[in-house]
């Protein structure tokens, strides 16, 4: 007698981990060792019905409406955080992860299996050396959590029957571009940043990087948000159209400098004749205020000596205060000069 083995997985639905499932169940039956039963699972809100319209009977007819007893190999293809030990041996299936870090709640999930089958050396990395220390608030206790169970990476290989170049349907005449690149994958829910495939940031990156060249390629998208209706298709359109606006030029539109227009000789001479005459009035000023003090001491010899030091310290204190006072009304009348002068001769700032 066989053993059994039940696969829960969600092989009805049009998703990327629907595709996965059709063929890691396709690999066990070819393997021609086990009773294959299947379990129909929803993925996200990704609609059933591929097995139907792609006529694979094959596999709809092995799918079971429940669970009634404990199979002898229990494999579950999805998160780990929904990893549950249903059999006698229990086996996860999942692509894993895009980060470097994973949550407490998948840990704890590919703990409650006996074998994990992952995509690549990435996710079974991140799956190995994730540890994260738990406190029980009541208690106080810390918990060390980390995998305890074995993890392996399952080589997903690529069936040449499907995978291969031929003519497409696919109507690509409106594509101007001598060049694209093509991006596929599912535009979950989160904002800018925070779509777990990062489809935004995919196409923000596209569009910095071509911006301004001379020759663009073109971006071929293969997405949905939800459903592959007319509604969800609209929704993605309305999404790049926000990208595209956050998206400027890599170098701003040089400013229009403002014309420099020499002013007329006759302006440039009167200017030039109140800039001579200011400095000789400051000239002066600064020989008024060398010789001047020099006098008084003449006056200290005739005087009585007595008084001598009053009429000293009263002639050259005057004499000064005046001079300094003069020399600064003096001073800012040569500069309102100079000012009035350029702004007069419109000379340039």
């Amino acid at each position: 007698m066989r053993p059994t083995i039940v696969i829960s997985s969600p092989v009805d639905t049009f998703s990327g981990y629907g595709a996965r499932s059709r063929d890691f169940i396709q690999a066990v039956i070819d393997l021609d060792k086990y009773d294959v039963k299947l379990l129909s699972q929803r993925w996200g809100n990704t609609r059933f019905g591929y097995l139907s319209e792609h006529s694979r009977e094959d596999l709809s007819s092995l799918i079971i409406p429940k669970l009634d007893s404990k199979p002898d190999i229990w494999v579950q293809i999805t998160v780990p955080n929904e990893f549950q030990a249903v059999g006698n041996y229990n086996i996860g299936v999942t692509a894993g992860i895009e980060s470097t870090l994973c949550d407490q709640s998948w840990i704890q999930g590919l703990n409650r299996m006996d074998l994990t089958l992952t995509s690549s050396e990435h996710s079974k990395t991140v799956f190995t050396k994730t540890k994260w220390e738990l406190k029980d608030n009541r208690t106080g206790q810390v918990q060390n959590l980390q995998i305890q169970k074995p993890v392996e990476v399952l080589f997903e290989g690529v069936d040449i029957s499907k995978y291969f170049q031929t003519k497409s349907n696919i109507d690509l005449s409106t594509i101007k571009e001598s060049f694209c690149f093509l991006v596929v994958g599912h535009w979950l829910q989160g904002s800018m940043g925070h779509d777990r495939k990062n489809i935004g940031y995919t196409v923000k990156s596209f569009l910095e990087t071509f911006k301004n060249k001379p020759t663009q390629p073109a971006l071929i998208l293969k997405t949905s948000h939800v459903t592959t209706s007319l509604s969800d298709k609209d929704m993605l359109l309305n999404k790049i159209d926000n990208i595209k606006k956050t998206v400027k030029p890599k170098t701003a539109k040089p400013a229009t400098p403002s014309p420099i227009t020499v002013p007329p000789p006759k302006e440039i001479l009167s200017a030039f004749g109140k800039l001579v005459r200011a400095a000789c009035v400051v000239l002066t000023l600064v020989l008024v205020a060398i010789f001047i003090p020099i006098f008084p001491a003449k006056a200290e010899n005739t005087a009585p000596k007595t008084k001598a030091m009053t009429i000293n310290q009263c002639v050259v204190g005057t004499i000064k205060d005046t001079a300094v006072n003069k020399a600064a009304t003096i001073t800012t009348n040569t500069a309102n000069s100079l000012y009035s002068a350029f702004k007069n001769a419109k000379a340039p700032s």
